[in-house]
């Protein structure tokens, strides 16, 4: 889900619910069967899938892109998300199960959860609706602030001493890093091996596996798990988090992960210091550690499912990571 508002500087704005049927029909006359014709779109028949969701149609701008979802923008009100794989409706659901439970119990903006639609003649994999939440990215705002730090620290302590009932807590993923990893690493050290040769791969699995077997007798929280500069929106001294979809019960300390990447040394330090982590110094170690499998996720991943940058910045990531260790 890394990639899902970075697009949104090239929005492809649709004028109206009307032009963006007629581009459809012109499009299915081209494709083979409907879905052939929404694939070729990248989005729905909008008028159909509103008037579906008991929202008005109108003016629909796509915001962005991530490895599951679609996410476009309808008359300023609402965001729908469009599942890109049979499995991604199962995290729509999660998001929209987490959003509820979570609504007036944090200092932030969330967004409202709408409808999630399962898989139909709407959209092939399914989508949800929810409210639109307006903000500027941290991306944009950069780190200069570091009240916004402390909001982010204040925020992630109250999230992670919500513990949610027996009904939402069903819908959440335990996020287990050794069940995970089973996943992604031995793609991804292939795809090292076949990069940089084997020794290197050898070097990558053993340190990988050093990761995924310490620190995993944790107090599972509850947690985003994909808390980054461009899920963090300020409106003023308002601060809205989004993209809930990697919702979780996991390692609190995972939540910092892409903040430690993605925003500056003192910006950091002021977030931990407001959450009140009890070891500051050996949170670094393990999110350098954690680190580790991240870019290892993106090397496996990114070249099937995200965009250019991400395969980049994951080989950069990781050899910054090794050189560090050689």
């Amino acid at each position: 889900n890394f990639q899902y508002f970075r697009g949104a500087s090239d929005p492809h704005p649709v004028a109206s619910c009307k032009e963006s049927r007629q581009t459809e029909g012109d499009q299915r006359a081209t494709a083979s069967g409907v879905l052939a014709g929404r694939r070729v779109n990248n989005a729905p028949e909008w008028t159909d899938l509103c008037e579906a969701s008991g929202i008005t149609c109108g003016q629909i701008r796509r915001l962005g892109e991530g490895y599951d979802a679609v996410v476009w923008r309808v008359n300023r009100e609402h965001v729908v998300k469009l599942a890109k794989h049979d499995d991604a409706f199962a995290l729509l659901q999660a998001e929209a199960a987490a959003l509820r439970l979570l609504a007036g119990e944090l200092p932030v903006r969330l967004a409202a959860p709408i409808v999630e639609v399962a898989p139909s003649d709407l959209w092939e994999h399914g989508y949800s609706v929810q409210s639109y939440v307006p903000g500027k990215p941290l991306t944009a705002i950069g780190h200069g602030n570091l009240a916004h730090a402390r909001q982010i620290g204040e925020f992630l302590r109250l999230l992670h001493t919500i513990t949610p009932s027996p009904e939402p807590r069903s819908a959440l993923t335990l996020r287990d890093r050794r069940a995970e990893a089973h996943i992604y690493l031995s793609r991804a050290v292939a795809s090292v091996s076949e990069h940089l040769g084997r020794p290197v791969a050898d070097t990558v699995s053993r340190e990988a596996h050093r990761v995924i077997n310490d620190d995993v007798d944790v107090d599972t929280r509850l947690i985003h798990n994909d808390l980054h500069n461009d899920h963090i929106l300020m409106s003023g001294q308002d601060m809205a988090i989004i993209d809930w979809g990697d919702v979780g019960l996991g390692d609190p300390d995972a939540d910092f992960l892409m903040l430690s990447l993605m925003t500056e040394p003192a910006f950091f330090r002021t977030c931990v210091a407001a959450y009140g982590h009890p070891d500051p110094e050996r949170l670094a170690a393990k999110l350098d550690d954690l680190a580790l499998l991240f870019w290892l996720v993106l090397i496996a991943y990114a070249p099937d499912l995200g965009l250019a940058d991400d395969i980049t910045y994951g080989w950069d990531g990781l050899g910054d990571w090794m050189a560090r260790r050689t």
